[in-house]
C-alpha cells in the first residue's frame, strides 16, 4: 500500500545492530497481513495518523545473522526456531502523524518495553 510510510532501518546502519543488512528498503508480508494493514491505514487517515513500517519479513539469513551480532532472546527468539518475521506474518511499526510524519508512539527497545509487553490473545485481539 503506497500511502504507508517505509522508515526499513535495517537498510541502513541506524539501528542497534549499526551493520547494513538489506541491500534495500522494502517491506514484504504475506497477503491476509497486507490486507489488514491496507484497512488500518485507511482507518487510520480517517483519524490523521497512519502506519510507518520499520521491517517486516525478515529471511532467515539476516535472522541469523542478527543473533550472531547481538546473542539477544528478550526480545528475539532462537534463530534456529525461526520467527513471525521469517514467515511474514510480523511488522515493526509505529503510528505517524500524516501531517507532521513525526512518531505518535514511542518504541523503544528498553526495559519499560519489556515489562509492558502482553502477547496477544485470540480474545483481545478481537477487541476494536
Amino acid at each position: 500500500m503506497p500511502t504507508i510510510a517505509l522508515d526499513i532501518k535495517y537498510a541502513t546502519t541506524q539501528h542497534v545492530f549499526y551493520t547494513q543488512l538489506y541491500k534495500q528498503p522494502r517491506a514484504y508480508v504475506r497477503l491476509p497481513v497486507a490486507k489488514a494493514l491496507a484497512a488500518v491505514q485507511m482507518d487510520l487517515a480517517n483519524k490523521g495518523a497512519g502506519l510507518n513500517v520499520y521491517d517486516a519479513y525478515r529471511p532467515y539469513s539476516v535472522t541469523c545473522q542478527m543473533f550472531e551480532l547481538l546473542p539477544d532472546t528478550i526480545y528475539m527468539g532462537l534463530p534456529q526456531q525461526g520467527s513471525r518475521h521469517n514467515r511474514g506474518i510480523a511488522l515493526d511499526l509505529t503510528l505517524i502523524d500524516l501531517k507532521t510524519a513525526n512518531e505518535l508512539l514511542d518504541l523503544s527497545f528498553d526495559e519499560i518495553a519489556k515489562t509492558l509487553y502482553r502477547p496477544a490473545t485470540k480474545q483481545r485481539s478481537r477487541r476494536r
